[in-house]
């Protein structure tokens, strides 16, 4: 089954019907963030019966009536009963759930070990106490492979992560090649590569690079360039990797035991990023956006010199997806998101 999120206007415009996910009970782990919010959507409708697992409720919880058979649960992920009461709760669990910043990973190692690492320990503790075997959809990061040498090349990089957080994103890896290999689970790892774009009403606006920029430049702020600029990103769009997600659930015999990196298999440099952003906003507001280049703050990690392309082409092999908007589409949808969500603010 090919799985195509339609694109034609914001997050709560779209849905479609998935058979597939007709009956599943699905856990959501991050259940409340950007990501996990638009991956909701898009089961919302689907007869399925959906848990959202996070450390903080929903912006729209107040008020908000879930539909049927769904829930919220207000879990911290570092605790070492995580998933207490949920043992045979779910056919499918898309764990979200991470401590995204690599700062912070690395200035706290054990921290970021409990939130990142420890809870797909007590899953499989889980599995093997309570017999669970749901299948397991998780978001690693395409910079497990570390600093690249070359962008474009075109097959598998060796995996050489720079951080703490990258090195805890490829642990939570092996651990679920254990759970498949010994354990008789099912799971994949989707490796993205830089993830933006519209999405539900969230705290966290200016994650990421694209947004950041976007969001600085509607508000009149020059965009700041770190460094040559010349390093050279794929910038996925979130709807995009909601169906990456979707799919793989969809096909998780074909994908189980493996990772797979997500992305355009498109690559622009920071620059060009830059100066998208800078004449699309421009254009809208009628403003000159600015754009300015300093020199790395002191502390950078060498990972942000990074150039990466993402080689797709074995996912889109098993599971029939494709990344189907790029970047400049994706800028005009996010400059359009974060505008309504800034006028919804007040």
């Amino acid at each position: 089954m090919t799985i195509v999120i339609p694109v034609s206007g914001m997050t709560g415009q779209y849905n479609m019907v998935i058979p597939f996910f007709r009956g599943k009970k699905i856990l959501i782990t991050g259940g409340c963030g950007n990501l996990g919010l638009t991956l909701s959507e898009q089961l919302m409708g689907q007869e399925c019966a959906v848990a959202l697992l996070d450390t903080r409720p929903p912006q729209w919880a107040s008020g908000c009536t879930l539909p049927k058979g769904w829930s919220f649960h207000q879990i911290d992920m570092a605790s070492p009963d995580v998933w207490q009461g949920f043992a045979h709760q779910a056919d499918i669990i898309f764990h979200l759930a991470a401590q995204t910043s690599a700062y912070r990973a690395n200035a706290d190692v054990a921290a970021d070990w409990k939130i990142n690492v420890q809870p797909v320990i007590k899953l499989l503790e889980t599995s093997v106490n309570k017999g669970w075997r749901p299948d397991v959809v998780f978001a690693s990061t395409a910079t497990v492979v570390g600093i690249t040498d070359d962008p474009y090349k075109p097959h598998g990089h060796a995996e050489r992560p720079s951080t703490i957080y990258d090195v805890h994103k490829l642990a939570v890896e092996k651990y679920l090649w254990h759970y498949v290999d010994q354990l008789g689970g099912r799971a994949t790892a989707l490796r993205l590569a830089n993830v933006y774009g519209p999405g539900a009403l969230t705290g966290a606006q200016d994650r990421g690079i694209v947004n950041m920029m976007v969001r600085k430049a509607l508000a009149g702020e020059d965009i700041v360039v770190f460094g040559t600029g010349e390093y050279v990103r794929d910038y996925v769009l979130t709807f995009d990797v909601v169906a990456a997600f979707l799919s793989a659930a969809v096909h998780i015999e074909d994908v189980s035991g493996r990772p797979f990196f997500i992305g355009t298999a498109q690559g622009h440099t920071i620059n060009e990023l830059a100066a998208k952003i800078a004449s699309t906003v421009g254009g809208r507001t009628g403003k000159v956006v600015a754009v300015k280049h300093q020199p790395f703050p002191d502390g950078a990690l060498a990972i942000e010199r990074r150039s990466f392309i993402a080689n797709a082409s074995d996912f889109m092999h098993k599971t029939d997806w494709q990344a189907r908007v790029m970047l400049d589409e994706g800028i005009r949808m996010t400059m359009q998101s974060l505008s309504d969500n800034a006028a919804e603010r007040g």
